[in-house]
């Protein structure tokens, strides 16, 4: 239940409480799709078509104790270097 929270919410209860919650949302999903990330065992070049697929997909493999680490830097990245609809990576 508490890992279907939304991204907001995630990132409070993994700042109050020290616990490990991947929150994913638009950044991470297309990010983590990109990078092939969302290819599970048994789904080789297989991409997720929701956030909450993205979730499961990367708890499969992602250490648990990296949730947070990755949320945040895949975050960043995404607000810093991602433009447009397509979700274009901009370098400058």
């Amino acid at each position: 239940m508490i890992k279907t929270l939304p991204n907001p919410a995630t990132d409070l209860l993994n700042r109050a409480c020290s616990c490990f919650l991947l929150g994913v949302d638009t950044h991470v999903h297309r990010i983590s799709n990109r990078l092939g990330w969302t290819s599970g065992a048994g789904r080789p070049g297989a991409q997720t078509s929701t956030p909450e697929e993205t979730r499961r997909a990367l708890e499969e493999w992602l250490p648990e104790d990296k949730w947070t680490e990755v949320n945040w830097l895949l975050v960043g990245f995404g607000q810093q270097r991602c433009v447009g609809g397509d979700f274009t990576f901009v370098f400058s």
